[in-house]
């Protein structure tokens, strides 16, 4: 496999960064519970596409 198919497969399945300081770390995870880290409601459409992704 060549470096740069490896980096970029590295990319894509390494967790992104997270905040060192634990406040930080805390109020990423309630934005990620409620939803408020996407900028709006994914459609009919949308999610199924992501269930036929998931499941290929």
């Amino acid at each position: 496999m060549p470096a740069d198919e490896f980096d970029t497969l590295l990319a894509r399945v390494r967790p992104p960064e997270e905040p060192a300081d634990p406040m930080e770390r805390a109020a990423a995870a309630m934005r990620r519970s409620r939803g408020l880290d996407r900028p709006r409601k994914a459609t009919k459409e949308q999610a199924a596409a992501a269930l036929r992704q998931y499941h290929d």
